[in-house]
């Protein structure tokens, strides 16, 4: 018997009722991926036909391993599963219905070092069909950053906002295992709490040139406007940043940039109230002009906050449109 290939990068996707887009994601890594790669899809218990889909690939190709949950585990624990079952050096976590560029692979794989611990895949932003690119990039840098392992906070504060998606993220898988993951479950961004848990004792990798291509549309668009959002965004997040091994600068700094005028206003279609600044922003600001902005925001008409989104929507785009022009 041939002795079997090491695995440097395994292909982690969670899924859940996803039968109309994993497809694509498989079709796209099958294309491309190389022996030194497999993948590890596991399943959170889908009631559609996501699991003959998964079949239809594993004949095509032989390291793909597939895992159903006998219930729904949570988004945490349905990627932590499918880091455990990996078996590469490196753990890339993919979303069920985004797709890679043609030779992503073969990028990450010739970034991959002994001094790595992390790298961050740029993606370009396109629409729920994905016919049209509406950013051409999630991350807005030119060239490739390498942050060293005592730029903690630099990293942190510069890259938090591209972490909301678990899309894009290749972490060495030894790390992953190591941290404590069973009190991150139910906080929606066990990536974050594992990246940040303790200082990364290799680099990270930021990387420029787009290797994917991310659905708008399918996940979050409209996520801060569902109520549970309110919870997540003002309870939850906090609670993980401030468990998070970064200076109390760096938190505060996390904190503020999570509550953007337009994500306010997402929470307020929610139905985020005073109530809710009174409970869970109040206790955290430290002057009268931090707590305009949410004050303001909770005392408007839940439809012209609605209004609003829609007209900060629309100045976004016109700013991307000239940055790009």
């Amino acid at each position: 018997m041939l002795p079997q290939p090491h695995i440097r990068l395994s292909f982690c996707i969670a899924t859940f009722n996803r039968a109309a887009f994993v497809g694509d994601t498989l079709e796209a890594l099958v294309g491309q991926i190389t022996d030194e790669c497999e993948i590890v899809v596991t399943d959170n218990a889908s009631t559609d036909n996501t699991e003959q889909v998964v079949a239809d690939y594993q004949r095509r190709f032989k390291r793909l391993r597939y895992f159903r949950h006998e219930t729904n585990v949570g988004f945490d624990r349905n990627y932590d599963s499918a880091v455990m079952l990996a078996r590469g050096d490196f753990c890339w976590l993919m979303a069920d219905d985004d797709t890679l560029k043609p030779g992503a692979v073969t990028c990450v794989l010739d970034a991959l070092s002994s001094d790595l611990s992390l790298i961050l895949v740029n993606m370009e932003m396109r629409d729920f069909s994905m016919s049209e690119v509406k950013s051409p990039r999630w991350i807005n840098i030119e060239y490739d950053r390498l942050y060293e392992p005592g730029d903690m906070d630099r990293f942190f504060i510069d890259l938090l906002r591209n972490l909301g998606s678990v899309s894009n993220i290749v972490i060495r898988r030894s790390i992953w295992i190591s941290r404590d993951r069973e009190r991150l479950d139910g906080s929606l961004f066990i990536h974050v709490g594992v990246i940040f848990q303790a200082p990364l004792p290799g680099r990270v990798l930021v990387m420029a040139t787009p290797l994917m291509n991310y659905r708008l549309g399918n996940n979050y668009e409209r996520w801060y406007r569902d109520e549970g959002a309110i919870k997540i965004v003002l309870q939850k997040w906090p609670s993980l940043i401030d468990s998070l091994a970064v200076s109390e600068v760096a938190k505060a700094q996390a904190i503020k940039l999570s509550r953007p005028f337009s994500a306010l206003l997402g929470l307020r279609c929610g139905g985020y109230s005073l109530t809710h600044y009174c409970r869970w922003i109040r206790p955290r600001v430290n002057s009268g002009y931090e707590a305009f902005t949410p004050i303001f925001v909770a005392l408007l008409p839940r439809g012209l906050a609605s209004l609003l989104l829609v007209f900060e929507d629309k100045i976004q785009k016109l700013k991307q449109t000239l940055q790009s022009a």
